[in-house]
């Protein structure tokens, strides 16, 4: 998981039309050459599971067709009928209207999750990518506000659907069986306007009725947002009662991106995954594994010349083997407490790498980077580094908690000297 597939081009040019550009692209291979024949291998991968979510959705087709066949009521066998004719379509072809398009991003979504059995898998830019379906539908008069509302809540539904069960430690920490499929609305175009539409406000609503955990709908406001639907989103978290939707800046977030290489349109273009973590669409690979330790233990560690005093175990020595008893100043336990900080990085660092090798080897994804930008022209997994940015993450918990301790021992010792 962690990734944002390209729901956007798959809208744009339909599974074939991405089967037909790796098909192409093998055909510039020169499989004599070395590592030629790997690169053909991956393309021949992502065809195949390509065309394979095309077969899925085709499952379906043919079970609304049997089903039709054997229905009594008029009415249900009609929505039957178009059920089968939309799965025969889509996600193989580009959508021809709202319906079609929300039923393809689902087949994709769901297909990402079969393959990969992550979590985190997102939706992106939910409202900006559906938009045009929706104002088309709109204007043909083949579709109202209200029907749209009533189609998101079977998606919202269909989403929390997915699950899969965990240890019991993991779901302590996680407060149950959390999915973590974020879906982004509003934020600004690249020229800084407004990307608020109407489709923003439905989906608004549709949080609101549904009251459901999955997705996670995030919003990203900034100083020019419009005043009205700040003001819905205030309404929906309170009716909501489970933090939805969550709220992030624009100012602050895309200055971030562009301070770590994101390119500008890709900066502007942001949006969440899993968590809180902001992510490129179709471009990004957003930690697929990470390691989280505890900062106050290492606080703790650096207080006992790297010994951790519950189990006597020494481990990485302070400069000096020095401890609080020994420290002469407050910069020097600074100083020592960022060494220790620097050192259980490089360790996170080295498992991570490891992990990441271990993935790629014995878990490729062909289905998910064929849906990503560069892993076709490169010939090369997401796990492996295929897509245009990579992205693994350190998570350091308890930075509260060791800002209170570090201002206590400098009051305490090192200024007012209540204590040695």
């Amino acid at each position: 998981g962690h990734f944002i597939a390209d729901y956007a081009k798959v809208l744009k040019k339909g599974l074939y039309g991405i089967i037909e550009e790796a098909e192409q692209r093998a055909k510039d291979l020169k499989i004599w050459e070395p590592g030629d024949l790997e690169k053909k291998n991956f393309l021949d991968a992502v065809v195949l599971s390509l065309r394979a979510g095309i077969d899925f959705a085709r499952r379906y087709a043919k079970l609304a067709r049997e089903m039709a066949v054997k229905e009594a009521d008029p009415k249900r066998k009609a929505e039957l009928e178009q059920i089968a004719e939309r799965c025969e379509w889509v996600p193989a072809n580009p959508p021809r209207n709202f319906r079609e398009a929300l039923q393809s991003v689902w087949f994709i979504h769901l297909l990402l999750q079969i393959e990969t059995n992550g979590h985190s898998i997102s939706y992106g830019r939910f409202d900006q990518y559906l938009y045009p379906f929706y104002e088309k539908d709109i204007a043909r008069g083949e579709l109202t506000p209200e029907q749209t509302v009533e189609l998101l809540e079977c998606l919202w539904i269909k989403t929390t659907e997915i699950n899969k069960l965990r240890d019991w430690a993991t779901t302590r920490i996680v407060m149950g069986y959390p999915m973590f499929q974020n879906l982004t609305v509003a934020g600004q175009t690249i020229n800084g306007a407004s990307a608020v539409n109407d489709l923003s406000w439905l989906i608004l609503e549709t949080t609101a009725n549904q009251k459901l955990i999955q997705p996670s709908v995030s919003v990203r406001w900034w100083d020019s947002c419009p005043e009205d639907f700040l003001l819905k989103c205030c309404e929906v978290i309170n009716i909501h009662r489970g933090g939805q939707p969550a709220m992030f800046n624009d100012e602050v977030i895309i200055a971030s991106q562009l301070g770590v290489g994101v390119e500008v349109d890709d900066a502007y273009n942001y949006a969440f995954v899993g968590c809180v973590e902001p992510c490129q669409p179709g471009k990004s690979r957003k930690e697929g594994v990470s390691s989280g330790y505890n900062m106050l233990k290492i606080m703790e560690l650096t207080l006992f010349n790297g010994k951790d005093p519950r189990t006597g175990i020494q481990m990485n020595p302070n400069p000096g083997d020095k401890d609080l008893a020994t420290f002469e100043s407050f910069d020097e336990l600074k100083e020592a407490f960022k060494r220790q900080i620097e050192y259980y990085d490089r360790q996170g660092m080295i498992g991570l790498i490891c992990i990441e090798k271990a993935f790629a080897e014995l878990a490729p994804t062909p289905f998910a980077s064929g849906l990503h930008d560069d892993c076709i022209q490169k010939c090369l997994d997401i796990e492996c580094g295929g897509a245009h940015y990579k992205v693994t993450s350190l998570r350091g918990v308890g930075v509260a908690n060791v800002s209170n301790c570090l201002a206590a021992i400098k009051k305490v010792v090192f200024e007012d000297g209540k204590l040695t």
